[in-house]
């Protein structure tokens, strides 16, 4: 995912690793923490796989040192191609990665948009499917208390309302891009 990211907001333009670890925790929503350790050894990776290179920057940072500003290279914008054609895998990591994705849709073309959004909406509807398998066996497991039963069934619909509303937001954008 970060690969991702990174490629696509050097599609844009230049930028310091600053600014990258910035847009990134934007994108993923107040409550993710970034690690400035994890983003930076991504950044030298991908500048040792020649995915990047950095530029000169004339700006200095209040200590007088020149910024490490990076851009994307030619095969990095093979690399971005790849990345962001991949499946989706349905795990914790799949609503970040489709963030980063919606996010530059303005790199790719509208029938990669429309694959990128059905993989999500698949995804999001084997989750809900699995919160239902979920909530029968709530319904039916024995060891659960009366008391306790109500409440482990609301919080699996509220869940389930969640995954309907986005499933719901999913499917106008479809028919938004298919316009």
């Amino acid at each position: 995912m970060y690969e991702l990211f990174i490629l696509g907001e050097l599609k844009d333009k230049p930028m310091h690793g600053y600014l990258l670890h910035r847009i990134l925790s934007q994108t993923l929503g107040p409550l993710r923490q970034v690690s400035w350790g994890v983003l930076y050894s991504v950044i030298a990776r991908m500048e040792e796989e020649g995915y990047i290179q950095q530029v000169t920057d004339n700006f200095t940072s209040g200590r007088g040192k020149p910024r490490k500003v990076y851009e994307i290279t030619r095969s990095g914008n093979a690399e971005f191609q790849r990345l962001v054609r991949r499946p989706f895998e349905h795990n914790q990591e799949t609503e970040d990665l489709f963030r980063v994705k919606l996010g530059k849709f303005h790199h790719i073309d509208k029938g990669v948009q429309l694959d990128i959004l059905r993989q999500y909406k698949a995804f999001l509807e084997v989750a809900a499917g699995g919160l239902a398998v979920q909530a029968d066996h709530v319904r039916k497991e024995p060891c659960i208390s009366e008391a306790e039963r109500p409440h482990l069934l609301h919080v699996i619909d509220y869940e389930v309302t969640i995954y309907d509303a986005k499933i719901a937001w999913v499917e106008a954008l479809i028919a938004s891009v298919e316009e």
